[in-house]
């Protein structure tokens, strides 16, 4: 599969496994606070969060494909993190993502990635 010029940027990178998942977190959470408090109209209808959405999703995405490929002994450790779904952001088109799919990101994806994320932060040097 080729790779998005997300990967690609990831790729000029020496991440390390804490690094990969301090950003995951990190766009997770960026995303989560964008939308606070805004109902779905409004998340749709403001350009800005809903890019900035969109593009934390793609990149998040991004960041699980490369984690696959380049710390596979932890992806398989975690069997609770779905992996193959966050890969699935990175294919979508970055802004022509069917909106309820960003919603379902925000409201569920991201908060739960975001718990599973907390404690393994904890316990790898980041």
């Amino acid at each position: 599969m080729k790779s998005t010029a997300f990967e690609n940027s990831i790729n000029k990178k020496n991440l390390t496994l804490g690094g990969f998942l301090s950003l995951m977190q990190r766009r997770a959470v960026d995303s989560v606070d964008a939308a606070e408090g805004m109902g779905d109209d409004q998340v749709i209808a403001n350009d800005l969060v809903y890019t900035t959405l969109c593009l934390n999703r793609a990149f998040i995405g991004a960041l699980a494909a490369q984690l696959r490929r380049r710390h596979p002994e932890f992806v398989a450790s975690r069997s609770d993190i779905p992996w193959d779904h966050l890969v699935s952001f990175n294919l979508d088109r970055v802004l022509k993502v069917d909106p309820v799919l960003v919603l379902a990101a925000v409201k569920t994806d991201f908060p739960s990635l975001i718990l599973l994320l907390e404690s393994e932060n904890s316990v790898i040097e980041i």
